[in-house]
């Protein structure tokens, strides 16, 4: 899944540069949109299949900058789905360049949002969570050495 972007003014630090945690903002836009384009919504996963994906764990590496008004993409992959969780691959490429600015991963759990405990989701959510992943399988592609 890819999802394209604008740095805004409210994006960025004093240096004019994209403020680091607003990395996992875009990520969870583009997660979000993926989702949506499969006719999904968070909220319906709480209130109609009563379960949740909190963040467990996540990681980003960042390789460049991005300044204001810079265009970039999110680039996604779904990969480790069980019926603990799943983790969400991620790669911020600054478009005019195509160079890889951060990448890195979300690990999710799923979690009964009433009882905030583990919980195994519906099958008709796992089935669309599998289809993502197959979707997505190798989008990515390969990551150089740390």
């Amino acid at each position: 899944m890819r999802a394209q972007f604008e740095i805004g003014f409210a994006d960025v630090d004093y240096a004019r540069v994209l403020y680091f945690a607003r990395y996992y903002d875009f990520v969870e836009r583009a997660f979000a949109a993926w989702l949506h384009a499969r006719g999904w919504y968070m909220r319906d996963l709480h209130t109609e299949w009563h379960i949740a994906t909190p963040i467990v764990q996540s990681h980003c590496r960042y390789r460049g900058p991005l300044r204001l008004e810079d265009r970039f993409e999110v680039r996604l992959e779904l990969t480790n789905l069980s019926p603990r969780g799943f983790r969400v691959v991620f790669h911020v490429v600054r478009l005019h360049d195509e160079f890889r600015v951060a990448e890195g991963y979300t690990d999710h759990r799923f979690v009964d949002p009433q009882e905030r405990r583990p919980a195994e989701p519906p099958e008709a959510v796992y089935r669309v969570l599998e289809a993502m992943a197959a979707e997505s399988a190798g989008h990515l592609g390969e990551l150089p050495p740390a």
